[in-house]
């Protein structure tokens, strides 16, 4: 076996040839690259986006994005796009931290469609579907406990389609469905729902978030495989920054999505996408 010193290499450790025993290695680059990036739990992070908003626990409300009427132009669909960029500051002993959750009023309190970090670090994308009657029953996916450390810039990227029985998910570029979660099922995600939210689920005993978010991308009407490299491409480059969507987000699929939250604190939670308006409660900052 042939190959350099790790001090000749730049990897900690020696480095053979082209053998496969360099993954037991790190080079210095990508050392530093996790120093940077915040990033202390052996995934890896993602560079941080252009722009974000901080949202904050301020009193009983907190910091918080909302519409309290089904979105504009939506109908219950076997397909749907979620993307979004997130730094969680610290986890809430009370329960998990919510970046989006809806609820339709006749069908109780718990979220239908939910984006969520737990306390044990596991991130969550959960879609509840038209054959699914319990909340919380369809994940699309989730991760790990202890993938999400606070601090740390995170992407998560999820795709389905009930007709096709299919559904990908990603955090920072790397596919998650095989670590958890189910496929959702044949029916159609409830996205028409009676309450749009960010930052808190709909139970008035569960924390507000403590995050930064930087874009919030639903798209409730179309699909990509993001098996396929091309198309993840579309939200995430390749060293896990931030791309260019467009001002209403309709780069990846050339048509605007129904939610889409992005830019600098003060103008981020007016809705880009096509789903009408959004409110907003507390005092959203950007924050480095």
């Amino acid at each position: 076996m042939t190959g350099r010193t790790g001090l000749e290499a730049g990897w900690l450790g020696f480095t053979p040839g082209r053998s496969n025993l360099y993954r037991g290695a790190w080079h210095i680059n990508e050392v530093f690259q996790r120093l940077r990036r915040f990033d202390w739990s052996g995934f890896p992070g993602a560079q941080p986006p252009l722009h974000w908003a901080r949202f904050r626990t301020l009193g009983a409300g907190g910091d918080r994005v909302y519409r309290n009427s089904a979105l504009t132009g939506v109908s219950n669909q076997q397909r749907g796009i979620i993307s979004v960029w997130f730094r969680v500051i610290g986890f809430n002993a009370n329960g998990p931290a919510y970046l989006w959750s809806t609820r339709d009023t006749g069908k109780g309190t718990g979220g239908r469609s939910r984006i969520y970090v737990n306390t044990a670090g596991r991130s969550f994308i959960s879609i509840v579907n038209t054959v699914t009657p319990i909340p919380g029953a369809a994940y699309l996916f989730d991760t790990p406990a202890g993938t999400i450390v606070p601090g740390g810039w995170y992407h998560l990227l999820g795709s389905f389609d009930n007709s096709l029985n299919v559904r990908h998910g990603y955090l920072n570029d790397q596919n998650m469905v095989p670590l958890g979660g189910s496929v959702s099922g044949s029916g159609s995600a409830e996205w028409v729902q009676t309450d749009y939210q960010t930052s808190n689920d709909w139970a008035s005993t569960l924390p507000n978030l403590l995050a930064d978010i930087g874009h919030l991308y639903i798209n409730t009407a179309e699909y990509l495989d993001l098996s396929v490299t091309a198309n993840r491409r579309k939200f995430i480059t390749s060293d896990l920054q931030e791309v260019n969507m467009n001002v209403d987000g309709s780069g990846p699929t050339g048509t605007a999505p129904t939610v889409y939250f992005a830019g600098p604190a003060i103008d981020w939670a007016d809705n880009k996408g096509t789903g009408g308006a959004f409110s907003m409660t507390g005092d959203l900052t950007d924050d480095a």
